[in-house]
């Protein structure tokens, strides 16, 4: 148990020189303002938030790209053609979403299941001697 602990510790203090060494790191190369296209990065910009909210409330099917680019100043800071193209995605992304998730949540229950049943051939493959328990479990349906 003793070198259990050493071990979470020494591990708690190489993630700590890990953290600061990170920020060492990032204060001497900070990120750039811009793209290597010169515009703004997309997935932190105001522009993509105000873009799902204009999705989701229906205003960009409503309307063409250029003019729901025309609706906002965020939106003006990039190019027509790049917010054309994130609205087409981000259209994409709302609509076929839940299918995505739902297919994800299936792929991973099936890979949970086999999981357990190996696990179970596993347990049952040691446990085997005691008659009794395998019959439980066999009852049980487990």
């Amino acid at each position: 148990m003793k070198s259990l602990m050493e071990k979470v510790e020494w591990e708690k203090e190489q993630a700590k020189m890990d953290d600061e060494d990170l920020a060492h790191d990032m204060k001497l190369k900070p990120r750039n303002k811009a793209t290597s296209r010169g515009y703004p990065f997309w997935h932190i910009h105001k522009a993509k938030r105000l873009l799902a909210a204009d999705v989701k409330s229906g205003k960009a099917y409503r309307m063409k790209p250029k003019k729901l680019w025309d609706t906002k100043k965020e939106y003006k800071e990039f190019p027509l053609d790049v917010i054309r193209n994130h609205i087409h995605q981000e259209k994409r992304f709302q609509r076929e979403g839940p299918y995505w998730q739902l297919k994800r949540n299936t792929k991973g229950l099936r890979k949970h299941e086999a999981h357990v049943k190996q696990l179970k051939r596993g347990w049952l493959g040691i446990h085997n001697k005691d008659k009794l328990l395998v019959d439980m479990m066999k009852d049980l349906d487990i």
